[in-house]
């Protein structure tokens, strides 16, 4: 899927890490930045993994004709990785912290981890900095399954056109609903109001894929796309349209961008982001509030053993899942 001519997994690999960046704050006590004052650069970087899972999950559907096959994929890709890192987390890192046997608890927080919850019953982090949660970064991945199984449902080769021209501006108008509805409604232990914006952005990815000929044929209209979208951001800072074109520009422009250059680097190699996404909350709470690292040493020191654990996950259980190489994931 990722061939040469994009950078998709630099840009991902890179949005995880400001994930790292963005948590560490929160994590450390201190307040979140936020870009241009509407949403916090972790939740930017999710805003990106989304459009670009949207563009490389649709493309993947479309090339895939059973939908069996294709939810088998998803499935291999995410499943193996988290269930690794749940095992690592529950079974093996806090109960050498604790310096006791796991228990029930653990197995049961392993078991929630599994299946995509965000654990906060342990009492292992009651007394950290940012209390009773050890990885509160899973939301995301019960939205983004979620993700697949729309494109698994509605859009295939022959109605991809048809299907967004529906599913696009439904889900905006539900966007714009949500905003202000007074009804909260709950999925899979998350808000629905969390799920549709991200929905938006993964389906605008799937849009970009379908127009993807005419954009890379066409230099100019991407450039212009792209300054465009940006010129929009610009001119809507602190206004309300922003709490939602933001779900819709940031994707188009990360996927131009990443369209616009070649990866020599990461490409056909590896893809780490992933795992960084998944180890790095439970890296960063326990080097935070168990070593006398400053700030910026123990961000720094977050980063390297997230990307050191992302690396082995990758290399010795994600990849054995996957029989032909992998669409990447957003998480």
């Amino acid at each position: 899927m990722n061939k040469p001519g994009n950078i998709f997994d630099i840009v991902r690999l890179l949005s995880a890490l400001m994930v790292i960046f963005s948590h560490h704050y929160p994590l450390s006590a201190r307040p979140e930045p936020a870009f241009m004052n509407v949403i916090s650069y972790g939740g930017l970087a999710v805003i990106i993994f989304f459009g670009i899972s949207g563009y490389l999950i649709t493309a993947s559907r479309v090339q895939t004709r059973s939908t069996m096959l294709f939810l088998e994929k998803r499935v291999r890709r995410i499943f193996p990785g988290l269930i690794f890192c749940a095992a690592i987390t529950y079974f093996i890192a806090i109960p050498l912290i604790e310096g006791k046997l796991p228990g029930s608890a653990n197995f049961v927080a392993f078991v929630r981890s599994a299946m995509m919850f965000v654990t906060t019953d342990m009492g292992i982090a009651r007394d950290f900095k940012y209390p009773n949660s050890i990885n509160g970064s899973l939301w995301t991945l019960s939205l983004e399954f979620t993700c697949y199984i729309v494109v698994a449902l509605f859009i295939s080769h022959a109605n991809i056109k048809k299907s967004l021209s529906i599913l696009t501006p439904l889900t905006l108008c539900a966007c714009i609903y949500s905003i202000n509805s007074p009804f909260k409604i709950g999925f899979y232990g998350v808000s629905l109001q969390a799920l549709l914006p991200l929905l938006l952005s993964f389906l605008t990815g799937a849009v970009v894929y379908q127009l993807r000929d005419s954009l890379i044929a066409n230099t100019r209209l991407k450039v212009a796309t792209v300054a465009v979208s940006v010129a929009l951001l610009v001119a809507m800072n602190q206004t309300f349209e922003l709490q939602l074109l933001i779900y819709v520009l940031i994707p188009i422009i990360s996927i131009l961008i990443s369209m616009s250059f070649t990866d020599k680097i990461i490409n056909r190699r590896f893809d780490i982001s992933y795992g960084v996404y998944i180890y790095a909350f439970p890296t960063q709470q326990l080097i935070i509030n168990h070593t006398n690292l400053n700030f910026t040493k123990s961000m720094l020191a977050s980063m390297a053993c997230t990307i050191v654990l992302a690396a082995f996950s990758w290399k010795f259980v994600e990849s054995r899942f996957l029989k032909t190489r992998p669409t990447p994931l957003n998480g």
